[in-house]
């Protein structure tokens, strides 16, 4: 795995995210930049999840389209699941600034 400089620490990130191999893939690269991460397996668990975490960040499939208008009611930065890590800090960093 490439390592980053990214700094997530402070940050809790919620993905959502049905297959495990992908989603593990995701909460690797954000732990190693220093975010909590929670994964939820479908969109009622990421929703389940919003009363036990404050989060700030939310990946979600693009397909999502009412959990995304959802979460973005809520308050989350959404950001739509990348191909890869480097496309998911990219994305990050926008949130960052």
């Amino acid at each position: 795995m490439e390592s980053t400089h990214f700094d997530l620490s402070g940050q809790t990130i919620l993905i959502v995210e049905d297959e495990p191999m992908l989603a593990l893939n995701l909460q690797l690269a954000l732990e190693e930049a220093g975010a909590e991460v929670v994964v939820a397996r479908a969109q009622y668990d990421a929703l389940a999840r919003l009363d036990q975490f404050a989060f700030s960040v939310a990946v979600v499939n693009p397909m999502e389209r009412s959990l995304i208008e959802e979460l973005a009611r809520q308050g989350l930065y959404v950001v739509i699941k990348p191909r890869n890590r480097t496309e998911l800090l990219a994305r990050l960093a926008a949130f960052r600034h």
